[in-house]
Formats: structure tokens, C-alpha cells, sequence
């Protein structure tokens, strides 16, 4: 429709400026001036349309009521967009600001391990209310204002089941899905209709307040950026901008409350004029894994991209939202994974919640086209509260007294005491970069700095391989493995192949004198490269506990008395970092051990029978082996060890072998083994070295 507008008074706009030079005036040159406004009009008008805010399809709930079947306006709305309004819902208006207002004072006055809070990374401040909607509303009866908003709340959560229960059943008559099931059910027969999921899915309730304060604002940064929800779709008011007064009252008040964009079908980013007596459902990406697959005909209903901006505000105001997430019922089978929806939440949330590398591609569970989970933690009852001390991730706001830094409170008050003047009590990393929030993983810790410099990717950084020049390609890669090579090695593996499916990373190997002869070799520098032999039945896919062979180039000078080393080390059965095993073997086996550093290319060899004193089977018998290297910084640059690389902003992962996806080599039956991945495709080689991950993480 703003196109359709924008071409008809462009047209009009033509046909003004037409008239200005063709019209012969008949009474006076009343005729020339009344097009030469008119053109202004228009012309003030046609850049109106070129800025204005996109305004979603709106359907009266008296309509959405009355509709039998086909609604052309709501089918619309839900295929070329994704979003609709739904209007003039009897007592909805008021409910809405009171319940909202009245949420703010119940969750400012929580306990914050009840009061669920994130920090985002442009310095917003969130606590949560999270309820099932099935289940009773939480009254925390101590809590004055908390016991007062009940009666509002279950009403207004009451009316919300109402519409949303209409809404589903008009949704449900415009769909021909035939006669096959939405979804199968592990337990009682099948989910056929929209209706049945609306009726039986899991739905959660949540109330945000956020606060952005003064300190952050300005920024323009958003607050989230784009994503899709999960679920089938999420009903939800827009946001009101409370004002809490020097008493604790708090009050509407009619200002901006943020900006809500959305991703059109063209990829055009807008804002969404947004009206408070309106209730909003937006469709997830439910309808990419359920809905859409099943539609015998018509148009597809589209999950709506989304993002939230901030706005400027007084340091006594927040923007609070209600949502309600319509979930797939927990008992649902995912035809995908062949598990119900229930299972697949419990692993997401046990990847979410331990950060366990291992179960990293337990994200993309739920989700469609490749997509990962992002937020599951204010909803998410497994989270232990920030304020216990939990490392990892943990729900609720931290004390007074205390910092959440790596996931985890610290308390500030004494190490505040030691800042100079100048500095300030942040969490930071190695690099001297400040975690807003706290909320990233690794070498974090609160210390006094005068550092402004925020947290950096890896990739964002310094590369080693930055510039290559032409000249270092797979061609001389080839060349300089001949030139490396001896008569010994028989055997050789490609481990990885790169973009172009080129061999990256090659292991040569042959047996002399009952020892293997062995070179691993990388087309490219870097930081470190590593082999070893998996423990099987150890976690992290048998990377703890194993013994490896390491050598470390000899321009990386995080720890100059390995720099230009290949030595052999044992990883700690439980502990990842290096300062619990960053001993060398006092015994080694390794002999005839070099690091070769030439141009741009890399190469370790060695020769031996054992790696820390467990054998290797050389003349008879396979070896279950892992390997990973590090080519994105140098660790003296990077302050970290991840096996990793980088093309251009985009982060590799380089290791392979371990339990999920074996490497077996038998050194007396040599073979030419070409890997059948590349480097975009590096996880599938499989999760080993987690401990390389950390190599200096933390007192490395």
C-alpha cells in the first residue's frame, strides 16, 4: 500500500508540474498558483510516506469473532508479514496499563533471585516475571504490591486466553492442511489443528521491565537485534514507559517506549507503529517447522524477524512488555530429530545452561534453516541464581556489594578500595576488554581499569594470516609437504580441506626402527598445532585426560619458554586450563621433534612410540587419535588459545577426531585418506581439545 501511495502521487506530482506549463489561466493566475500548492502538497506528502513507520494490518476483535473461515485481511496480514493487530478488545485498554504498571512495582520490589534479570550488551538492565500459562499466578503474598496485582493480572491473562483462543480458531479455519496431523504426540494420538496446539501447547507468560541508564544511552545500539521467536507465535501488548515517582508510585506516562523494527519480505528493516490499545500476535518459527510443511495450497504464513532499540529516558522510567509464547506441546514429536518438543527443551536448556562445547549443536534444536537458540535463560527454572555464586549461567540480579562477571556474582566493595582515581571496577577479559553484563565466557575477571575498550571477537583482532599473498596457496602447500617429506612417511591423511576443497590440513606418518615418524602440516601460520591420543570414555569427546604431542610457533611469545617447542603434555582428567597441565613430560618419548616455519606454511614432525608415556600401537593395531590447531591470533596478541581460525570476520574451528566422530590410524597398514568436509563445514570433524579452547585461560 506506501508503494502503491508513493506511485500515485509521484504520477500526481508529474501531472501538478504539467499543469504549471500548460495550463492557460482563465481568471487571472489563480490556476497556475492552486497546482503550484498543490504540488507542494504533494510533494510534503510523498516524503511523509518515504519516512513513515510501518503500520501492521488491523482486525476489530468483533470481526475476528464473527469470521467463518476465509478472512482475506488476516490471511494477508499473516503471509506478507507475519504480524496483526487485533483492536478494540472490550477492557483490554485499561487492563493493560494497570497490569503493567503494576508489574513494574511487584518486580522492583522481588527479591531479585524471584525477580529473573539479564544485562544486555548495550547496557539494558531487565528483570522478569515468567509465569505458565496454565498455572496460577504468582502472588509472592509477602510482597505487598505483588499480592495487590493478582486480581488485574488474572483478569487481563484471562482476557489474553480469550482472543488468542479466537484468533487460533480463525487461523486454523483459513489453513487447508488435509487430513494429515500437525503433530504426532508420544502419548495421547495427535495434535491435527492449529486449535489443539493453541489448546495443549506449552505457553508462557512473561512481564519485561527494562532500564537503560543514563551512562548508555545515546548509543542508538540495539538492545536485540534481529531474531524469530520460537514457538508457533507470541501474543504481547506494546511497551509502556512507566514513571516511578520518589514514593515508589508508578504511572503511565505517553511517551516513546523504544523502537520495535521488523524484517519485511523484501529485507527491509522498519519500525512498527505500535498502539497501546492494541493486542499484537506476531507468528515464530513454528509455522517454518509444522504449519507450512503441511499446507496443501495457498500462500505461506511468514515468522517475523524482529529487533528492539532502546529509547532515551529519565533515570526514574522503564519500558515494560507482556508476551505470551505459544510452545508446541511438550509430548509433540519433532519429525526432524524423532523427538518430542519436551526432550529437545531439556537439552537446549542443558547446552544453554553449562555452555558445554559438547553440546553446542544442541542450539539448533527447535529451530529452522540452521537456526540456534539464543534466549532461554529468564524462562529457564534450571538456572541457579546469580547471587549463590554460580558460575556459568545463573537467573536473577546480583547483590549490592556484587558484579555479575563470567556469568557468575562477584563481590566489588574491597577490590573497589584499590582503584586509582581513574579507574573503575569492570569485568574483563585478558585484553584489558570490558564484559558489559558480564555475560561472556572465558578469562573474565572484576578488576580496577581505566580501559573504555569493549569486548572484542577473536576474528576482530590481529590475524596471522591477514595479507596472505597469492602466492601461498594449495599448490605450494603440496610443495612444501614434498619438500618436508622423506621415504619414511607411507601414510597420509587429510584431516581438513579447505573452501575451495583443497587439502588444509595433512597428517604424513611411517613407521622406522618400531617408532612412527610423523609430521602434521598446516597451509598457513600459527599460534599452535596439536596431535594426541583419545581417552576414550573421558568427556569432552576424550580430550581430558589425553595425552598429546604440542608444538608452539616460535613467534608466539605468551609463553616464551615453549615458543619454537614441540613437547608432550598430559591434559587434566577434569580441569581444562593450562595451568593444570601445562607441565612438559619429564620422561619423553618424543625425539627428532622441529617446528618449521617457512613463508606460509607450518609443519610439526616428531618421532615416536608413546606421547606421555602411553604406546602407541606402531606395528600392529589401530590408534583412536584428535588434533586441533590455532591460526586465528597469536596468543600474546589474542590472550586466549581457541582452536580456531578465522576467514575475514567469520570464526573456524580447527580440531578433529574423539568420540563423535573417530579418527583411526594404523601406522603398520598406511593409507591415503582424503577427508570427505571442509573448512565451512569444520564441526563436523568433531568436539575434541576443549581444553586447547582455554590454553590460557584464567592463571595460564
Amino acid at each position: 500500500l506506501l508503494d502503491m501511495a508513493q506511485a500515485i502521487l509521484a504520477k500526481l506530482f508529474r501531472l501538478s508540474h504539467a499543469g504549471i506549463n500548460s495550463t492557460r489561466p482563465s481568471r487571472g493566475d489563480h490556476q497556475p498558483n492552486q497546482s503550484k500548492m498543490l504540488r507542494a502538497t504533494l510533494l510534503g506528502l510523498f516524503g511523509a510516506l518515504s519516512t513513515a513507520t510501518f503500520r501492521p494490518h488491523t482486525v476489530s476483535y468483533q470481526d475476528l469473532e464473527s469470521a467463518r473461515g476465509e478472512h482475506p485481511l488476516l490471511r494477508q496480514a499473516l503471509t506478507d508479514v507475519g504480524m496483526v493487530a487485533i483492536s478494540d478488545i472490550p477492557g483490554y485498554q485499561e487492563l493493560r496499563r494497570k497490569v503493567l504498571a503494576g508489574a513494574h512495582r511487584c518486580l522492583q520490589d522481588l527479591p531479585q533471585d524471584d525477580a529473573r534479570g539479564h544485562i544486555f550488551e548495550d547496557g539494558t538492565e531487565r528483570r522478569t516475571l515468567a509465569m505458565a500459562a496454565a498455572g496460577e499466578v504468582p502472588v509472592h503474598g509477602d510482597v505487598a504490591s505483588c499480592a495487590g496485582l493478582q486480581d488485574e493480572l488474572k483478569s487481563f491473562r484471562t482476557l489474553v486466553s480469550s482472543v488468542s483462543r479466537t484468533f487460533a480458531g480463525t487461523l486454523g479455519a483459513m489453513l487447508n492442511l488435509g487430513d494429515e496431523p500437525l503433530l504426532a504426540s508420544k502419548s495421547q494420538g495427535q495434535y491435527d489443528s492449529v486449535e489443539s496446539i493453541f489448546l495443549h501447547g506449552d505457553h508462557l507468560d512473561h512481564i519485561h521491565s527494562y532500564h537503560l541508564r543514563p551512562t548508555h544511552q545515546g548509543s542508538a545500539k540495539r538492545t536485540m537485534d534481529l531474531h524469530t521467536d520460537q514457538g508457533l507465535c507470541i501474543a504481547f501488548t506494546p511497551a509502556l514507559l512507566v514513571e516511578e515517582d520518589a514514593q515508589g508510585v508508578v504511572q503511565g506516562l505517553g511517551k516513546n517506549a523504544g523502537k520495535f523494527q521488523v524484517q519485511l519480505r523484501g529485507g527491509d528493516v522498519v519500525e512498527v507503529d505500535l498502539r497501546g490499545e492494541e493486542l499484537i500476535f506476531m507468528l515464530g518459527d513454528g509455522v517454518n517447522q509444522y504449519v507450512n510443511p503441511k499446507k496443501l495450497d495457498g500462500p505461506e504464513l511468514r515468522a517475523v524477524p524482529h529487533a528492539l532499540t532502546m529509547p532515551q529516558h529519565a533515570a526514574n522510567e522503564w519500558r515494560v512488555w507482556y508476551g505470551r509464547m505459544f510452545l508446541p506441546p511438550a509430548d509433540a514429536v519433532n519429525e526432524d530429530y524423532g523427538m518430542t518438543y519436551g526432550e529437545m527443551k531439556d537439552m537446549l536448556t542443558e547446552a544453554w545452561v553449562t555452555e558445554d562445547e559438547d553440546l553446542e549443536s544442541h542450539l539448533t534444536l527447535g529451530c529452522s534453516g540452521g537456526k540456534r537458540a539464543q534466549e532461554l535463560r529468564e524462562l529457564d527454572e534450571v538456572a541457579p541464581p546469580c547471587s549463590s555464586g554460580a558460575r556459568r549461567r545463573c537467573s536473577g540480579s546480583c547483590a549490592n556489594n556484587q558484579l555479575q562477571c563470567w556469568w557468575r556474582c562477584m563481590n566489588f566493595t574491597e577490590l573497589e578500595s584499590t582503584c586509582s582515581s581513574d579507574e573503575h571496577v569492570n569485568c574483563t577479559n585478558r585484553r584489558n576488554e570490558i564484559s558489559v553484563g558480564g555475560v561472556h565466557h572465558g578469562d573474565y575477571d572484576l578488576t580496577c581499569t581505566s580501559s573504555t575498550q569493549l569486548v572484542r571477537g577473536n576474528c576482530e583482532l590481529e590475524q596471522i594470516n591477514a595479507d596472505r599473498p597469492d602466492t601461498c596457496n594449495s599448490a605450494g602447500f603440496e610443495t612444501f609437504l614434498t619438500e618436508q617429506s622423506t621415504d619414511v612417511y607411507d601414510g597420509r591423511h587429510v584431516l581438513l580441506k579447505d573452501a575451495d576443497g583443497q587439502p588444509e590440513v595433512v597428517f604424513l606418518s611411517g613407521v622406522t626402527d618400531g617408532k612412527v615418524v610423523g609430521m602434521m602440516a598446516f597451509n598457513g601460520k600459527l599460534a599452535w598445532m596439536a596431535i594426541g591420543i583419545e581417552n576414550r570414555g573421558a568427556s569432552k569427546n576424550g580430550m581430558q585426560g589425553a595425552r598429546v604431542v604440542l608444538g608452539m610457533s616460535a613467534h608466539d611469545q605468551e609463553m616464551s619458554n615453549l615458543a619454537g617447542t614441540v613437547k608432550e603434555y598430559k591434559i587434566h582428567d577434569s580441569e581444562s586450563r593450562l595451568r593444570h597441565w601445562n607441565t612438559p613430560y619429564s620422561s619423553p618419548a618424543v625425539s627428532d621433534s622441529e617446528m618449521v616455519e617457512e613463508s606460509c606454511y607450518t609443519a610439526m614432525k616428531f618421532t615416536t612410540d608413546s606421547i606421555f608415556g602411553e604406546s602407541l600401537n606402531v606395528t600392529s593395531g589401530a590408534n583412536r587419535l584428535i588434533w586441533a590447531l590455532r591460526a586465528s591470533t597469536y596468543m600474546h596478541i589474542g590472550k586466549d588459545s581457541y582452536h580456531e581460525g578465522c576467514a575475514g570476520e567469520e570464526r573456524t574451528r580447527y580440531r578433529g577426531g574423539g568420540a563423535a566422530n573417530p579418527w583411526s590410524v594404523t601406522f603398520s597398514a598406511p593409507e591415503d585418506v582424503n577427508a570427505a568436509h571442509g573448512r565451512g563445514q569444520g564441526g563436523a570433524v568433531g568436539f575434541l581439545f576443549g581444553a586447547l579452547a582455554l590454553l590460557m585461560l584464567r592463571g595460564a
